[in-house]
Parts: C-alpha cells; structure tokens; sequence
C-alpha cells in the first residue's frame, strides 16, 4: 500500500468541506480576496469562521496547492494556536474545517452570508468590520456549537 505524500493532522478537525460559494468566489477573484479573509462582519461570523480564515493565494490545484497549504496551516496554528475554521482560496473557493458535520455547514453557511453582506457593503461605501477586541472578546465567550 502506498504511503500519503502529505498527510494532514489537525488537532479536533473530523470533517471538511471544500465550496465554491457565488459570492465569495467573486470576493477571491478580487483585489479584496485577501483583507476579507482578515475581516469579521458580525459575531456570528467571527463565532462561526473564527478570529481570521486563512488565506491561499491563487495557487494550481495539485501537491503545490499541498504543500503550500500545509505550511500556512502550521504559521496560522503558531499564530493562533487553533487550525483555523475556514480557508479562503483566491480565484477558488473556501474550505470549512471542524470536528462535526453541523459546525463545518455552519461556517459555510455563515462565510456565505458575509460575503454577500460584504459585496453589498462595498456598494453602499465600504464594509465596517467588528474591531479586533471585540472578535477577541465574541471568541473568549463563546460556547460550544453544537
């Protein structure tokens, strides 16, 4: 039997979803791909998507698109200490990542929902996030998703 070329082990992550939300993909095909993917809209996106989603350049799908990922995986987990719950491609799509099925539709749902907000927002001025310290604050309090 052949051995993984590349194998990845997350701490709580059971399930993953990969999506290509309509909305969200004409964020990642945008020059704004990367700043939403720092954004927080509402407290249920941060509760939901976590503090940040990582964010991967456009990269050809494949064991580049791999490895490239398993490295911005372990400096986002440095980072924050957690695997983040969503992963934002540019010019592709998102994925979502949790320990049950429920929690990994929820962040899809939810980072549907925000990239629609923020489309709309954009077009009535420009989208106002929540400040870090309360995404701080909203992730500090939350409780368990079921």
């Amino acid at each position: 039997m052949n051995e993984p070329i590349l194998q990845l082990d997350l701490p709580g992550i059971k399930y993953v979803a990969h999506t290509h939300p309509t909305y969200l993909c004409a964020i990642m095909a945008s020059p704004r791909a990367e700043a939403f993917a720092g954004l927080r809209l509402l407290p249920h996106h941060a509760v939901l998507c976590g503090p940040r989603s990582l964010f991967i350049p456009y990269i050809e799908p494949g064991l580049h698109l791999a490895v490239e990922l398993r490295d911005r995986l372990e400096q986002y987990i440095n980072q924050f200490g957690d695997p983040p719950q969503t992963i934002l491609l540019a010019n592709h799509g998102m994925i979502a990542l949790g320990s049950t099925p429920e929690i990994v539709l929820a962040a899809t749902l939810m980072m549907q929902k925000a990239a629609r907000i923020y489309a709309l927002a954009q077009a009535c001025g420009g989208a106002l996030p929540i400040p870090e310290s309360q995404v701080r604050q909203l992730l500090a309090e939350r409780v368990a998703i079921p």
